[in-house]
């Protein structure tokens, strides 16, 4: 059960920290006592708008300091599947398209999603044409589009999601 975050703190944060904020007051419920320790059931019980921010979070935080490789790699990748649902509803389409370029490149690396009972999810994708390398994915131009493209698209949808997220 996801608790809504007061409309007057989240418009008392100015616009650019919305994301930020609501992804914070999101990870505190679904903590199982450690900051970054969650419970995914927690997560995957809220409304899919919540849920979306939850997950783009993570990738942001991820992917924008060790690009979609690094994503792929840790642990934050076995929800590979629900941020690139995120990443669909808030309009991120860009980085949709690279994330499905850069999975057919993660098998080569064990990526921790093999973990998982099963990860046909993942196979459905296909080498890209248009991103060759994983460099022609994670490139200058991605981080630009993890960082303020992504920060702008969140908060929007937060605004036109409003009732979703605030009591």
């Amino acid at each position: 059960m996801y608790r809504k975050i007061p409309k007057s703190k989240l418009l008392e944060t100015r616009g650019e920290w919305w994301f930020q904020e609501l992804a914070d007051h999101i990870s505190k419920q679904a903590e199982k006592g450690a900051p970054c320790d969650f419970d995914y059931s927690v997560v995957n019980a809220m409304p899919k708008e919540v849920q979306a921010i939850f997950f783009v979070w993570w990738f942001s935080c991820e992917a924008g300091g060790s690009g979609f490789a690094g994503f792929l790699l840790q642990n934050v990748g076995l929800h590979a599947q629900e941020a690139h649902e995120g990443l669909r509803l808030i309009g991120a389409d860009e980085l949709v398209e690279r994330l499905e370029a850069a999975i057919p490149f993660s098998f080569e690396w064990t990526p921790e999603f093999t973990r998982l009972e099963d990860y046909s999810w993942f196979k459905q994708f296909k080498p890209s044409v248009k991103y060759p390398t994983i460099e022609s994915i994670d490139t200058l131009e991605t981080y630009k589009l993890i960082g303020d493209d992504l920060r702008d698209r969140a908060n929007t949808f937060i605004n036109n999601h409003i009732e979703e997220f605030c009591e």
